[in-house]
């Protein structure tokens, strides 16, 4: 079977439910079978309920689900102010998203980019407290340097993968 993919970066970005559904609806009316959601790209656009994030543990030190969805925040402001004052999607908003394309035949296939790509994760690591010890990989179409992790630092590794872990049970709870 033919696959079909639209790529929407929605990390540097911040699109509505509405717009995202709006787009669903042309998807589905031209063929497609599936939307990429590219929600952390430079931005971070989706927020896990602090219940489904829950907090995190590495080398004896906790970051709680609310300080670290806080910095995020946080950091998105920082990396691109928005008139509208919106920053992220919910889960709530997510599962709508999902619930909404699954209805219209259209796959949701979440992209985080890690370890590049990801300028507002490492700001909000920095305020946490998370050694991050960032590189300039490039700069963007915006003129924004690219940052990444260094991936040869244990604590930033173990806080990532950790993180990570929990994007990936929501999104597999989706199907």
């Amino acid at each position: 079977e033919f696959i079909r993919i639209f790529h929407l970066d929605c990390g540097r970005k911040y699109f509505t439910v509405q717009q995202i559904k709006d787009i669903i609806d042309q998807l589905a009316a031209n063929h497609y079978t599936h939307i990429e959601l590219a929600f952390g790209n430079d931005g971070f656009r989706f927020l896990l309920d602090e219940n489904t994030l829950g907090d995190i543990t590495v080398e004896g030190k906790t970051y709680t689900a609310k300080a670290i969805n806080e910095a995020i925040h946080n950091a998105n402001v920082a990396y691109c102010e928005y008139k509208t004052g919106s920053y992220e999607l919910t889960q709530s908003d997510m599962d709508e998203i999902i619930t909404y394309a699954t209805q219209k035949g259209i796959g949701v296939i979440p992209l985080l980019n890690i370890p590049g790509h990801t300028n507002t994760l490492v700001n909000a690591m920095s305020t946490l407290g998370v050694p991050v010890s960032p590189f300039v990989s490039n700069t963007n179409s915006k003129g924004y340097p690219t940052k990444a992790f260094d991936v040869d630092n244990e604590a930033t590794v173990a806080f990532v993968e950790a993180f990570v872990a929990k994007y990936v049970e929501y999104f597999g709870s989706k199907g």
